[in-house]
């Protein structure tokens, strides 16, 4: 069994592989950072050394990353597991406000490399009947998340796409989820918090009468399938 985790140097990806080969998979680990990844590995391969690990250090903005990774995994061997779990928390600020280019890297990477990176492993899950897609969404898909648009756009985006594989795959034997894993201490959210802008926006604040909790609530009374 063959699981490839993007994003796997560390944070959430490096907890997947851990726990994925202690449930007997060999890895595939995508990161940008060479040398976490060789930490990573050597970690997991001194805790379970019958396990199969290789690493491939690629920036998945390239546009031809996915081909890359695609390739790695041929030589490997067929993907069982997809992970996407890479992502970028893209600029942070008011929507109208941040450099659009930013806007659209995060957008891309969040959401169109995940998608190229299932479309790129489908093939094979489908040749051998069966496979596991999970991409991660983040607490972006879950809720309105301010001075974030870009990232939460795009993962919430991830999702829609996620709901939408799984019925196309139902004849496969392919599993595709989406997970939220939730806020957990990571270098990247102790930065994001310790900006003096998300500082400012944490601060209590008095609420309209047209307040999202308002909305929310209003929401919530409606029939599952209406969204407004």
């Amino acid at each position: 069994m063959l699981a490839l985790i993007t994003g796997a140097s560390r944070g959430l990806g490096r907890l997947c592989a851990r726990e994925l080969a202690a449930h007997g998979a060999n890895l595939l680990l995508v990161a940008r950072d060479q040398m976490a990844l060789a930490a990573v590995a050597a970690d997991i391969k001194s805790k379970y050394p019958a396990r199969k690990i290789t690493t491939l250090g690629c920036d998945l903005r390239d546009p031809d990353a996915p081909q890359h990774v695609r390739d790695a995994a041929d030589q490997f061997g067929r993907v069982d597991i997809l992970v996407n779990n890479a992502a970028i928390q893209g600029p942070i600020g008011p929507a109208c406000e941040v450099p659009w280019r930013e806007f659209e890297e995060a957008v891309r990477f969040n959401l169109l490399v995940p998608v190229a990176l299932c479309r790129a492993v489908i093939p094979s899950m489908r040749a051998m009947g069966r496979g596991w897609i999970i991409n991660i969404s983040g607490g972006g898909a879950t809720g309105p998340r301010p001075m974030f648009t870009a990232y939460a756009a795009a993962k919430t985006a991830l999702v829609r796409f996620t709901e939408t594989l799984a019925i196309e795959l139902a004849g496969d034997g392919i599993r595709v989820n989406a997970v939220a894993p939730g806020a957990f201490a990571s270098a990247s959210r102790r930065r994001c918090t310790q900006l003096p802008k998300m500082q400012a926006l944490m601060k209590p604040r008095r609420r309209g009468n047209c307040s999202a909790a308002r909305i929310l609530r209003k929401r919530k009374r409606q029939p599952g399938w209406l969204s407004i």
